[in-house]
């Protein structure tokens, strides 16, 4: 691969197998690839085309509300990191994954300890054509490439639609990446033995537990008006995935 801008090559490798040019059928199917890069490996997703049997009209949607940057992976996905050999260097496979009908996160993509995968779709359920919203998360530790979040097989789960996290927290000096939802924050954080804050405190002024007030109606005249109650808001279930420390 060669930077445009430089007209100078940044990445000359080859696949662990190329099979993974290929589809289900044996023929090429790579429609698109994507490249990024963190300063110490490349990665690369060679997308296939979104199977429409499984996922309605092939749209993949952010699943964040907000403006945070992604963009689609569907199909292999590459970790290449840089290798001696015969006293030169190269870059070859590290890890590599198959992840279908995903969006990655490129924001701050470059400081992030594990590569973020989050999605919603409209997934096609049973012969009769109909439909219904889904949403999956994952991640995978950079420099190993194994599976931090969820820690059992990925899966999706029924979505009302909408994007399931509305905001994504970064600290570094922290060690910690929240991703924050209405009613739970999904929090990894990077195993170095310091006291984290509460994923609550992290957030700060996002919006997580903020008690919000019932409105009321205009009482008639003289009727006294009753008092409503506001609900206390309900305790933010933080979700903890501790990522291994990078050396």
């Amino acid at each position: 691969m060669v930077d445009l801008r430089t007209a100078k090559e940044v990445l000359n490798t080859t696949l662990d197998d190329p099979k993974h040019f290929k589809g289900a059928d044996g023929k090429p199917d790579v429609q698109e690839a994507l490249l990024l890069g963190d300063g110490e490996q490349f990665y690369l997703a060679l997308n296939r085309k979104v199977d429409t049997t499984k996922v309605s009209q092939g749209l993949i949607y952010s699943n964040f509300t907000n403006g945070v940057r992604c963009a689609l992976v569907n199909g292999w996905f590459y970790a290449f990191e840089k290798v001696k050999e015969k006293g030169k260097d190269r870059w070859a496979p590290n890890w590599y994954e198959d992840i279908p009908n995903q969006m990655v996160v490129v924001d701050r993509f470059e400081s992030l300890p594990v590569v973020l995968f989050t999605a919603r779709y409209q997934e096609h359920i049973g012969p009769g054509g109909g439909a219904r919203w889904v949403s999956m998360t994952r991640s995978y530790h950079k420099g190993t490439g194994k599976l931090t979040y969820p820690l059992d097989v990925p899966a999706p789960e029924t979505n009302n639609g909408l994007g399931q996290f509305y905001a994504m927290s970064l600290d570094v000096k922290d060690g910690t990446i929240d991703l924050i939802a209405q009613t739970q924050v999904v929090r990894h954080e990077i195993d170095d033995g310091r006291k984290k804050k509460d994923p609550v405190e992290a957030v700060g002024n996002a919006g997580v537990g903020t008690p919000v007030g019932v409105g009321s109606v205009p009482p008639r005249p003289g009727v006294r008006p009753v008092p409503r109650p506001v609900p206390l808001p309900a305790p933010v279930p933080p979700i903890i995935r501790r990522v291994p420390a990078i050396k």
